[in-house]
């Protein structure tokens, strides 16, 4: 499946998801996008950075899309950030890629993670 396929079909299709991105994991490259995430370059790069130095982003929160998120929870590799009451945008890193996938406000955070961990699931296990 292409990069867009998994953006289409295994994360949008999930009805989880309302838009959603694969990146590089450096942050230099936007593999795959929902045609309404228009992504900078600065923000793919500070998604990307946050899992080697999370102190700014878990602090300042992060923009994605030029929205402004308030980072909830951080771990090894899944990035849960928060708009407002509602909606949000989970991030999960792989060894190449990071996924961001948003979430309207009518989703659980839960669900929404558990979406885009078994996508980064499946990357890992197919080394990307």
């Amino acid at each position: 499946m292409s990069w867009q396929g998994f953006v289409d079909n295994s994360l949008v299709g999930s009805g989880q998801i309302d838009y959603a991105a694969i990146i590089s994991s450096t942050g230099d490259s936007v593999y795959a996008a929902s045609q309404i995430f228009r992504l900078r370059p600065a923000e793919t790069r500070t998604i990307a950075n946050a899992f080697e130095s999370p102190d700014e982003v878990l602090s300042e929160g992060i923009h994605i899309n030029d929205e402004h998120y308030v980072c909830m929870m951080m771990g090894d590799r899944t990035l849960l950030c928060q708009h407002g009451w509602g909606s949000g945008v989970v991030c999960v890193k792989t060894k190449k890629t990071v996924i961001v996938a948003h979430y309207p406000e009518t989703v659980a955070a839960g669900n929404a993670t558990k979406v885009a961990e078994e996508l980064g699931d499946y990357f890992v296990k197919n080394d990307d």
